[in-house]
């Protein structure tokens, strides 16, 4: 008579064991994957304070904007327009 009870609660422990183990890797794969948008994060504000840092010198703002505008133009196809020099020195290229 207690043989079916037994049983029972037998299956009960293993399924329960069997959900605990799931849940356990579950778990650890969830941390990982906060783990690495923590460590993308931390990467993010690393680059983020670079480039603040270097867009406060003018020498280094004056080239971003060159740059900028160079690709604005070729994306605009003006490619004939945008030189590969330095300076952009066509009259279109000029900003008011």
């Amino acid at each position: 008579m207690l043989s079916p009870m037994r049983d029972a609660l037998h299956q009960t422990r293993e399924q329960i064991a069997r959900i605990e183990k799931e849940r356990a890797e579950a778990f650890g794969a969830l941390r990982a994957s906060l783990e690495g948008v923590a460590l993308g994060q931390q990467a993010l504000q690393r680059e983020t304070r670079n480039l603040v840092t270097a867009l406060r010198r003018p020498e280094v703002r004056g080239q971003w904007g060159e740059m900028t505008l160079r690709r604005l133009v070729e994306l605009a196809a003006w490619s004939s327009i945008a030189t590969s020099s330095s300076r952009c020195t066509s009259p279109a290229t000029m900003v008011r």
